[in-house]
């Protein structure tokens, strides 16, 4: 009796242990969902692995530092960050920015929120410290996947490959336009204020 007692209590122990990053990774991604459709990117924030923090360093320092060619030169997910970084905010709120805080202002005004109403997470295929699982839209997998990195003992989101999506979906949707006319429009539409040519400019 207590080894078949003993027996019962290891498989639930071992069916609950493999359910657990399942639930960990649906904790942090309903966390960073719910933060970002509520509007607190500096909750949302907190959700981002080391990797996404460092490309929204990376792009805080071209909105501050690069001039035209430099942000030619960047892929069109970049350029579009950059730019719409500079048209939203003022030169002196970005010379405050913090790759966190800049990043939080930026979830404010919209970014990251694509698909994000009414979904939920697929079953996540779990490799080590790396984990991937399929965006659902009722109930049905879509072609969005989000990947996580463990650090820290908590599963974090890495938003790089997201980034490339919402790149092919950009350019799917410019129709014609060139990439500059394609920014511009948006950035119109998201403020009502067409941007100017000194938007091009380093903030100094």
């Amino acid at each position: 009796m207590k080894n078949s007692l003993f027996i019962v209590v290891l498989l639930m122990s071992l069916h609950l242990a493999a359910q657990k990053p399942q639930t960990d990774l649906e904790k942090t991604f309903t966390s960073y969902q719910t933060a970002q459709l509520n509007n607190k990117g500096e909750d949302a924030v907190q959700y981002l692995d080391s990797m996404s923090i460092d490309y929204f360093k990376m792009i805080l320092d071209k909105v501050r530092g690069a001039d035209s060619v430099a942000i030619e030169a960047l892929p069109l997910s970049g350029k579009f960050n950059v730019l719409m970084i500079r048209h939203l905010a003022t030169k002196k709120e970005i010379l405050a920015f913090t790759p966190t805080t800049m990043t939080a202002f930026a979830f404010n005004h919209g970014m990251g929120k694509s698909k994000l109403e009414g979904a939920t997470l697929g079953k996540a295929k779990i490799k080590g410290n790396n984990a991937k699982a399929p965006l659902l839209e009722n109930g049905k997998k879509t072609d969005t996947q989000y990947e996580f990195n463990l650090e820290d003992s908590l599963w974090k989101i890495d938003v790089l490959p997201l980034m490339e999506e919402s790149e092919a979906d950009i350019k799917a949707m410019i129709n014609g336009k060139s990439e500059n006319e394609f920014i511009f429009d948006m950035l119109e539409l998201m403020t009502g204020k067409a941007p100017t040519k000194a938007i091009w400019k380093k903030i100094k």
